[in-house]
């Protein structure tokens, strides 16, 4: 009996530790924050044409939705500093997953950017959404996957519980390790 009760130690010892080891949703916010941002479109007289959000992914490259650029003349790039950059070009376009990939003139600036995760998720793991809806910057929600759609036409689409709003287009889906593994999109 003693050492049935040694092994059950150890193992409660072993899971507590594990959970220690995963970050809470502040910690992933904290490390996040920094790289999301606040993506205006403009039309050719510079009245805004439409805004969401976006993410780095280099010092000089961000990541949003192809809708929320569409047809824009030009687009500026806000750190939640208060910092706005010039988008200077499409780098990359998928039309039909709707991300494009931009170049921003950051003049040499080390910026915060955020790793993509080459591991995949699961459903029921922990995802966070950090984005900008109705243009209210840096706001985080948090779920998990419901599910992974596999569609022939966009490839796998993840459901997740996480809230999002209209201007969180574009926005980073974290995991726990604070990769991305998703870019908000669409809302039903």
């Amino acid at each position: 009996m003693l050492m049935k009760n040694r092994h059950c130690a150890f193992l409660l010892a072993v899971f507590v530790a594990a959970c220690q080891n995963t970050p809470t949703t502040v910690e992933i916010v904290k490390k996040a924050k920094d790289a999301v941002v606040f993506v205006r479109a403009y039309d050719r007289s510079h009245h805004l044409k439409a805004q969401g959000s976006g993410f780095f992914v280099s010092d000089s490259e961000v990541v949003t939705n192809r809708h929320v650029i569409e047809l824009a003349y030009s687009c500026d790039i806000r750190l939640l500093t208060g910092r706005t950059y010039e988008a200077k070009s499409l780098v990359a376009a998928v039309d039909t997953i709707d991300l494009v990939k931009l170049l921003v003139e950051t003049h040499g600036e080390t910026i915060a950017h955020l790793e993509i995760e080459a591991e995949g998720i699961e459903e029921g793991e922990k995802v966070v959404v950090i984005g900008n809806p109705l243009g209210l910057e840096n706001t985080t929600s948090e779920g998990i996957v419901s599910s992974i759609r596999h569609s022939a036409e966009f490839g796998d689409i993840i459901q997740m519980t996480a809230p999002i709003s209209p201007g969180s287009s574009g926005s980073p889906v974290l995991n726990s390790r604070c990769k991305v593994v998703g870019v908000a999109t669409i809302t039903v």
